[in-house]
Parts: structure tokens; sequence; C-alpha cells
């Protein structure tokens, strides 16, 4: 992987792994590399979903989820200058953002639900999360970027406000706003 050819995406879009397939050799080493790749998730966000796509297949990896993960790598290696960048902002601006893809996986028909909470121009919290149970998607989606919204704007002691063009949202969906 030293000598790999740097690659511009983490994951293919519209691909979609299963389980069926050649059992991967070396199911440790799998193991080693997705973990390590977890680990990055706490400075690279833009890892989240890849990471978390791949991780669900530590139990029985095969040579297609190998091949997904040494893709990921690809992408670390042309992007290493990539991370969070913090900077000192006088904005207390708290915004928030949300995202699912709607029932997504093929096999359990499961929703994979991400959001982001800016505090200024700064990245404070994040999280990309599979679905548990079906009914989950239809309660739960609406409510979990607003409650972690509302509760970093109580400890913060901020309000939030509308979209900037500084911060990107995951999808073209309107910011969740507290009042």
């Amino acid at each position: 992987m030293v000598d790999c050819k740097p690659i511009s995406t983490p994951f293919l879009v519209g691909s979609h792994l299963t389980d069926i397939g050649t059992s991967y050799s070396d199911a440790t080493q799998f193991r080693s590399l997705a973990g390590a790749l977890q680990y990055l998730t706490l400075t690279r966000p833009n890892l989240s979903y890849s990471v978390n796509f791949i991780c669900q297949y530590m139990h029985a990896p095969t040579v297609d989820h190998f091949r997904a993960l040494k893709r990921i790598l690809r992408y670390v290696k042309g992007t290493y200058h990539y991370g969070l960048q913090l900077s000192q902002d006088s904005s207390q601006t708290l915004l928030g953002y949300s995202d699912a893809d709607w029932a997504n996986c093929p096999i359990t028909r499961r929703s994979t639900t991400r959001f982001a909470v800016y505090l200024g121009h700064n990245l404070i919290s994040w999280c990309s999360k599979k679905q548990t149970t079906l009914h989950a998607l239809v309660t739960l989606r609406p409510m979990l970027p607003c409650f972690c919204l509302c509760c970093c704007g109580t400890l913060m002691g901020t309000s939030t406000s509308s979209r900037t063009p500084d911060h990107p949202p995951f999808s073209s969906e309107t910011p969740i706003r507290q009042q």
C-alpha cells in the first residue's frame, strides 16, 4: 500500500456490499486495519460513512470488503493533509445539519443517519449511525439531531441561526434551527 495510487473518493457511489462472496483469508488483518481507520475518523469526519460501512462486515469479511477497505486507504494516502481545522472565531453561532439515506442497505433496508454541529466555523460534533430498528427510522431520525443541537446550545448558552455558505450541509436539506 506504500506505493499505491491515491484516489479522490473513499467509497464508490452507489456500490453495495453484501455478506455473500469469497471469505478474506486474513480476517485479523482486516479487523486491525478497520479498527485503525475508526480511530482516524476522530480527526477525519469525512471518512465516517465509509469506515462505518466497512466495519459492519468485521465479523466475516470477504474479498470485496477488503477491496473497499483498500480503497479507503488509497483515499487516505491522497488526502493525508485533510483534517479538522479549528480556528479562533468570534461567532458563537450554533448550527446543525442532518441527513439520512433512507433504507439504503439492500439486505436489512435500514438507513444511515448523519448529523454535524458547528460552533462558529468549527465542527464540534458529528455522528454517522445505522438505524438499529426499522420503526426508529420514522420516530428518531428527526429528533436526534434536534436533541443534540438543543443540548449543545443549552450547555454553551448560544442560539442557532440560518445556514451560511461557510457550512455546507450533508445534503440539500434545510438546517435544523432552534427557535
